[in-house]
């Protein structure tokens, strides 16, 4: 969505960077692109700069809801008894759950991978902008990144039923609670890329947050 709403404005608005924005854009996109000239070119640029963190987030929040989906309504409806009357251990009960929730999860990371990075990506090459290596290694981290993050969310959901069976998906019940900690992971990770650049003496533009960006695309 974020890909397809950033081409859409920029197709209909060609000039719609203020000065600020497209210089805090600039900075980030000449580590890893060239040619980089056109508001499209630098806003295309931040999808693939910036999607590794945010698909990290998005994916562990899509692994929770896979995991509410497939494995916390079964166990609210006593599904689970089922189970374990069976021949199978409690273990291989737990892991095979962990096990079909994150392959779920996967392959829903996937199809938005491939959407937003692949999209971009096909753009910014047809209108003829060329990658560095750095920006190879971008791509790589973006389709690595959402992996353990989804991992981790995966299993913290499961324990959270197994304790707390009826846990809806909104709610402020103890459950719901815990499972936040479950996308710290890929927040935290967003900050100390933040702060790590701070560190490095980056110019502070370039710290500008995403949503600060994109508030400026409109102002």
């Amino acid at each position: 969505m974020l890909f397809l709403g950033l081409l859409g404005a920029t197709a209909v608005s060609p000039e719609i960077l203020t000065e600020t924005t497209r210089e805090a854009l600039a900075a980030q996109a000449e580590q890893y692109f060239t040619g980089t000239a056109s508001d499209t070119a630098l806003l295309l640029s931040m999808v693939i700069i910036q999607g590794p963190y945010f698909v990290a987030m998005i994916g562990a929040v899509l692994a929770i809801l896979v995991t509410q989906t497939g494995v916390g309504q079964r166990m609210a409806a006593g599904e689970l008894e089922l189970l374990l009357s069976g021949p199978y251990r409690e273990r291989e009960v737990f892991v095979a759950l962990i096990a079909g929730s994150f392959v779920l999860s996967l392959l829903m990371i996937g199809v938005l991978v491939v959407i937003s990075f692949g999209g971009a990506t096909i753009v910014i090459q047809w209108i003829g902008i060329a990658l560095t290596s750095e920006a190879f290694v971008l791509l790589t981290a973006g389709f690595l990144t959402p992996i353990p993050m989804a991992l981790w969310a995966t299993f913290l959901a499961i324990v959270v039923y197994f304790g707390f069976p009826d846990t809806p998906v909104n709610g402020t019940e103890p459950g719901n609670l815990i499972i936040i900690i479950g996308v710290l992971p890929a927040v935290l990770r967003r900050i100390k890329e933040k702060a790590s650049r701070f560190n490095a003496g980056m110019n502070p533009t370039v710290l500008y947050s995403n949503q600060e960006l994109l508030v400026g695309c409109f102002n």
